[in-house]
């Protein structure tokens, strides 16, 4: 071989190595950031989907409630206006979740919602 043919051969491979590390880490980049965007925005889990017909999601504002609205009626007009354990939040949230009607539970931060998290 001459040296030529041989630079041709060994420049060839590097290129090819570093284009397919370039692709590899721009699709993982890509594949972890849409994984973080799904649990962002207030996607449904499929295995809760038939409970529940609607929900607070997007961009609210720092004094908003959070509100699910389940499909069916599951409180007595008993347990209007009582707390429940329904909400979990990370970073945590301080507040209270209470029935408003028997199909509606309602979360109310204890103070304004911190700015720009989601």
């Amino acid at each position: 071989m001459n040296p030529s043919s041989l630079f041709k051969n060994w420049f060839s491979k590097k290129f090819i190595l570093i284009g397919l590390s370039a692709i590899t880490l721009v699709s993982g980049i890509v594949y972890l950031t849409n994984q973080r965007s799904n649990k962002r925005n207030g996607k449904l889990n499929p295995a809760f989907a038939s409970y529940i017909s609607a929900f607070t999601a997007g961009t609210i504002s720092r004094e908003s409630s959070i509100k699910i609205q389940l499909a069916g009626n599951f409180a007595d007009s008993s347990k209007i206006g009582e707390s429940v354990k329904a909400f979990s939040f990370e970073p945590s949230i301080k507040g209270e979740a209470k029935w408003i009607d028997a199909s509606t539970i309602e979360f109310k931060p204890s103070e304004n919602l911190p700015s720009g998290q989601t």
